[in-house]
């Protein structure tokens, strides 16, 4: 499951992407395995990479200010890369994450 799947299965949005990881679940378990347990198994999963992504971004963004501070950019291009960086993270971050995390506008 990606990233992008689990964020649907969160939100939502589309009832065929849960439905399908519900029935490919019930295809890899035993026999008489209840729907209901692949339903929580499928959200506890997207939870879960969620999570883990929320992880990564948030480590991530607070990296990106470290190296600028130990001058390893100095570059103007680079400066200018890494604010984009830092713009698109906080992006997707409240995208993925929603109110899981918040982030100080200051650190980048």
């Amino acid at each position: 499951m990606t990233e992008y799947m689990a964020l649907t299965i969160e939100r939502k949005d589309d009832p065929g992407v849960f439905r399908f990881y519900v029935d490919e679940c019930l295809k890899a378990a035993p026999l008489r395995y209840p729907r209901k347990s692949c339903e929580v198994e499928v959200i506890n999963r997207a939870r879960m990479i969620l999570s883990q992504a929320a992880r990564v971004i948030l480590d991530t963004y607070r990296r990106v200010p470290e190296e600028i501070a130990r001058d390893r950019v100095s570059d103007a291009a680079t400066y200018g890369i890494v604010v984009f960086l830092c713009e698109r993270i906080l992006h997707v971050s409240s995208a993925a994450v929603g109110s899981m995390a918040t982030f100080p506008s200051s650190m980048c």
